[in-house]
């Protein structure tokens, strides 16, 4: 007798606390769709407005649990059962209206596969993305190709997201950039690879530093006008080595344009031979540090501190560590692949070669699966792609030739590779007598014509 009732509490009791529990996990997914879609805003998975709490637990009611099914419709995790990432990086458009001489899509434009992602793919990868990932959109195309970017960049920001791209600014008009101020961008960069239109024009064939001086000019007096922070400008400025004799002159270009932050960077993918030498800014190890100090110099002596950032490839360091924060953060390529970074998704059809510490080194590719075959959950949570992202030290496979483990940072670890160095001093010895004969020739004009 005494077990029997014992047994009918036990009953009553655990039916009442997974009572209680249900009832709490339907309260708080009916306040999240509240909070992430905003009161009095259609919500794009149901086609009904959130106007309060009894409506939001109405259409939990409706439509079934937060928990996204395979095949079928895809609900709204909770904040904390979401994938948190530091960024997630998004390839709308492998396509680009430009001829970079430096770009991978101009030496692979044989092999190039252009593709644009759909704005439902997107959307299917939201529901699994904690909130405060910040997405940015970019990869080896210019977004702005993308017809229904605009319309992508909305549909972020409205479920909360911090969003941000990069571009060329060629296909920017004043309309578009009004656009974006209003919608709540939260960051544009722009590309450009020079202070001067001699310069930058003649690197990147196709774009005009007038239109990108001209669309940041935009920005600035649209943000004035509406008495807002955003977007966020930058300067993504790529820095070669004939342009070393320019740099004192930029820092003037960069406080006129009046930008939030520029990054100057070095050809951390070198998809032609001719270009190694452009990669390599410095002969020895001490032009380098010469160089770094020089760069330091002009940051302080023009109150640069807060704005300017570095991200130079260096040419003797090879560090033990990736510049790309592979443990939290992903790419997805415009074909829907997943990639612990931009450096793996390149859009080809076949194999092509790069070039890295004074060699060519075939490309290949590390890829995790294809968001159009599962969930992007799902394949962040598979084991091999799990071990490859708490690996301590990248010095296998595409890791191994890859120069953003010579991007110098401060305050760490690093090792001189033999290989790496003798085959980089026979470029810069080949730099070097070119150079040289370059000199003597020029010397034995002048003494002709004299």
């Amino acid at each position: 007798m005494r077990q029997q009732i014992f047994a009918t509490l036990g009953t009553r009791i655990r039916g009442r606390f997974i009572f209680v529990i249900r009832l709490r996990n339907l309260c708080q997914n009916a306040l999240y769709r509240i909070l992430s879609n905003g009161r009095s805003r259609k919500n794009n998975f149901t086609g009904f407005k959130t106007a309060g709490i009894c409506t939001g637990m109405r259409l939990h009611l409706m439509y079934g649990s937060a928990r996204p099914r395979e095949g079928g419709r895809l609900m709204w995790h909770l904040p904390w059962q979401r994938t948190r990432l530091d960024w997630l990086q998004i390839e709308v458009s492998s396509l680009c209206n430009n001829a970079c001489v430096y770009c991978p899509q101009t030496a692979y434009a044989v092999v190039w596969e252009n593709k644009l992602l759909s704005p439902e793919q997107i959307g299917a990868i939201l529901p699994f993305l904690h909130p405060k990932t910040y997405i940015h959109l970019q990869g080896w195309g210019e977004p702005f190709t993308h017809p229904q970017l605009l319309s992508i960049i909305h549909t972020l920001k409205s479920k909360g997201f911090r969003v941000g791209t990069t571009t060329s600014g060629m296909l920017l008009d004043d309309d578009t950039i009004e656009a974006l101020v209003d919608m709540g961008l939260d960051m544009i960069a722009f590309s450009i690879a020079g202070c001067s239109s001699e310069e930058n024009d003649a690197i990147r064939q196709g774009t005009a530093l007038k239109q990108v001086i001209h669309c940041i000019d935009t920005f600035q007096k649209r943000k004035a006008a509406r008495h807002t922070a955003f977007p966020h400008i930058h300067i993504a400025q790529m820095l070669l080595r004939s342009s070393l004799p320019l740099i004192e002159a930029y820092p003037a270009f960069w406080q006129q344009l009046n930008v939030d932050q520029v990054v100057l960077s070095s050809l951390s993918l070198v998809a032609r031979p001719e270009l190694q030498k452009e990669a390599c800014l410095a002969d020895t190890l001490e032009d380098w540090d010469d160089l770094k100090r020089r760069l330091y110099t002009l940051r302080a002596s023009n109150g640069l501190q807060d704005v300017l950032r570095f991200h130079l490839v260096s040419p003797f360091m090879l560090f033990n560590h990736c510049a790309e924060n592979i443990e939290k953060s992903a790419v997805i390529g415009a074909d829907g692949t997943v990639a612990p970074c931009v450096m793996a998704t390149l859009p080809v059809t076949g194999p092509v070669p790069r070039f890295a510490h004074g060699r060519s080194v075939p490309n290949k590719h590390i890829r995790w699966g294809t968001i159009q075959a599962k969930h992007f959950q799902a394949i962040w949570k598979q084991r091999p792609y799990t071990a490859f992202r708490k690996q301590k030290e990248r010095s296998g496979g595409l890791c191994s030739t890859c120069l953003k483990r010579s991007i110098e940072t401060m305050d760490t670890a690093y090792q001189i590779v033999p290989s790496s160095m003798t085959c980089r001093w026979q470029i810069i010895q080949e730099a070097n007598a070119e150079r040289d004969a370059i000199q003597r020739m020029e010397d034995a004009l002048k003494s002709y014509e004299s």
